[in-house]
């Protein structure tokens, strides 16, 4: 297991793709169990899925096991063992004395967190994670998936684990329906769910879904390399971010990045991390290209954009290497019409590579 003395190095260390969040109740009844135990198998094979957790073991020693750590510890005994520091995180906090608590199931990759509350970790996860599954629990369960709302990450409570869950799947409903594009019968069916009346066959079939509603929604990064001079802000404002959002992906520029250490490091976990990557080479900047083609080199999906061409000149010619790539192009001035146009063939595009299409 590999430490980390502070959650800042996450930028350099997070696991690539999409980190998915467990928060709920501390102890689970068997059937619940079952069902952690087949969603953290649902999971494992899906190599661009990531777990964060608290690290800690719960009431196993009392013979009951908590949601969070049940689904964890089930997703890690499916990995190879050279896999396991890479797509498990452990957030941690040292006691008074500086040490790491005993009680810890040693899964992953340990991240200690600055300050010693159940709160400042707990945040610390939801903020490093894309999105958040909630299991039962209580009223700090509720709290802390009401933070992740406000922060905008996806929140997918499972209604059938009882409990806060059930409560967030009524208070949030619309929003929880848009987000995982849930429609009225999966919503009716699993409002209706007793774990304790399903066969173990039927469980693992709806931790299948569970497993599949959580990749539906959960928001993968898009890097966005461009110059970002005042004058090509309109450009990322209007079309770009605005694209990449409508895809259900999380825009991400390097200007905006904060940097520990190399920022070619840090550009790397960034592309690593990154469903695709959308680049802008109408000035051939010898840096977006550069990033295009580690792109290339890590077998992201990239979109080219360019524009169109001015009416005093032609459209800027593409390098030979990058020729043949899907390219967007846009207008020179941005009118609203020529906006519009190029924003849904980019929205288009990225929405098919979030979906795998």
């Amino acid at each position: 297991m590999n430490d980390a003395d502070d959650a800042r190095q996450w930028q350099l260390m997070r696991a690539p793709g999409l980190q998915v969040a467990f928060l709920g109740s501390g102890a689970i009844t068997p059937a619940q169990q079952t069902l952690c135990e087949c969603l953290g198998g649902h999971l494992a094979p899906k190599l661009h899925v990531a777990v964060a957790t608290s690290g800690y073991a719960g009431q196993i020693a009392r013979g009951r096991r908590s949601f969070t750590m049940t689904v964890a510890q089930s997703f890690a005994d499916r990995l190879p063992a050279s896999d396991v520091d890479r797509r498990v995180t452990s957030f941690l906090v040292r006691k008074r004395d500086g040490s790491l608590p005993g009680s810890l199931l040693g899964l992953g990759r340990r991240v200690v967190v600055r300050g010693r509350s159940l709160m400042n970790r707990q945040a610390q996860i939801i903020a490093k994670s894309d999105v958040l599954c909630v299991g039962g629990g209580g009223q700090g369960t509720t709290d802390f998936a009401r933070l992740a709302l406000q922060i905008d990450k996806p929140m997918l409570p499972l209604p059938f684990m009882g409990g806060a869950s059930q409560h967030l799947w009524t208070e949030f409903g619309d929003d929880i329906r848009d987000e995982f594009f849930i429609d009225a019968a999966q919503w009716q069916r699993w409002s209706d769910i007793d774990l304790d009346l399903l066969t173990t066959a039927q469980i693992d079939s709806l931790a299948a879904e569970v497993a599949a509603t959580l990749l539906r929604s959960a928001r993968g990064t898009c890097l966005v390399c461009m110059p970002f001079a005042d004058r090509h802000l309109p450009l990322y404002a209007s079309i770009i971010e605005p694209a990449i959002a409508g895809a259900h992906l999380l825009a991400v520029r390097m200007d905006h990045t904060p940097s520990v250490g190399d920022i070619v490091d840090t550009l790397r976990a960034e592309i690593e991390a990154a469903r695709c990557v959308v680049a802008v080479v109408d000035e051939q900047n010898p840096n977006v290209l550069y990033e295009v083609g580690f792109a290339h080199a890590l077998r992201k999906p990239v979109v080219l954009m360019r524009a169109a061409g001015a009416a005093d000149g032609p459209a800027v010619d593409l390098p030979f290497d990058v020729r043949t790539h899907r390219v967007v192009t846009y207008p020179a001035g941005l009118p609203a019409d020529g906006t519009a146009a190029a924003r849904a063939e980019l929205h288009a595009l990225l929405r098919a590579i979030s979906h795998g299409l």
